[in-house]
């Protein structure tokens, strides 16, 4: 019965069921322990008020460790729906502490972060989304010195490691320190990189005769028979990840032979003399029987 008295058709009306946004998270994809990682949430859902930068609450999980932390991402802007935040890491073979605002990881650890979405572009509540960092190391650098020397020979010192070349295109140099564990003296000196992109780093220093310490970084090292020279590399990444202690190889500083000279002890004019000089440094080649001159004076 309507306002005329008269039975009408039936009357409707309609409700358009809706959905929200889908949302989505992103972390890091790659890192090395030490990175800071970045975490960004994008859901417009959770921009509740178009006037003001909200935040959320999203928990990032060590998959091996089981660490946890819940970190806030704050909103990029009012009315944006995109929320930023990070979370920083530190090398740790277990877990740290959960909540303390870092990470512990190492190679071949991942870091998931989670988010649950409660209203997806179906009007859903869908399972939480993630999204997974996958942690990774270096290459484990070494030192290398010549082995053993006499004072006056040049030492060579070479560093292997691919951390160090940063630019595939140019060959770079580094600085490692040199040291006389006797005397202390001390030379840093700079490694040139083998080639572009070879991760090798190769220089020399050199040594002359002394019984103390020289002047340190004027480019030549006093040694004697006695001596080590240690050269140090610090390793700022391995490839566990880790900030390893310095490595060092030694060389270590020989002598010769005393020579002796001799000459017939007397004579007569006319008399042969017989001059012998013993000194095995001079054998420099033991397939043959090599010559060397001496002088000979009448006082």
């Amino acid at each position: 019965l309507d306002a005329d008295g008269n039975d009408p058709v039936a009357v409707t009306d309609t409700n358009n069921v809706g959905g929200g946004v889908t949302g989505t998270v992103d972390i890091t994809d790659t890192s090395v322990p030490g990175d800071t990682l970045d975490v960004v949430v994008i859901d417009n859902d959770l921009n509740t008020d178009p006037l003001v930068a909200e935040t959320i609450v999203v928990t990032v999980v060590n998959d091996v460790t089981g660490e946890s932390e819940d970190i806030t991402l704050t909103e990029t802007g009012p009315d944006t729906g995109e929320f930023a935040g990070t979370v920083d890491t530190t090398f740790g073979t277990v877990a740290g502490t959960d909540n303390d605002g870092t990470i512990n990881t190492q190679s071949g650890d991942t870091v998931t972060v989670t988010y649950d979405d409660v209203l997806d572009a179906d009007g859903n509540d869908p399972v939480a989304v993630t999204d997974t960092n996958n942690v990774g190391g270096g290459v484990t650098g070494t030192v290398d010195i010549t082995d053993t020397s006499v004072p006056g020979d040049t030492l060579d010192v070479v560093v292997i490691d691919n951390d160090l070349n940063t630019d595939p295109l140019v060959a770079e140099t580094i600085v490692v320190t040199v040291v006389n564990d006797v005397t202390g003296e001390s030379e840093d000196i700079i490694l040139t990189e083998t080639g572009p992109n070879t991760g090798e780093f190769a220089g020399t220093v050199d040594t002359t005769f002394g019984t103390v310490a020289g002047t340190d970084n004027d480019g030549t090292f006093n040694t004697q028979s006695g001596d080590t020279v240690t050269v140090s590399y610090d390793d700022a990444l391995d490839a566990d990840g880790n900030d390893p202690v310095a490595v060092t190889d030694t060389n270590n500083v020989g002598g010769g032979v005393t020579g002796t000279v001799d000459i017939t002890d007397t004579s007569v004019p006319g008399d042969t003399l017989d001059v012998v000089v013993i000194d095995n440094d001079l054998n420099t080649d033991p397939l043959v029987a090599e010559t060397i001159v001496v002088t000979v004076v009448n006082d």
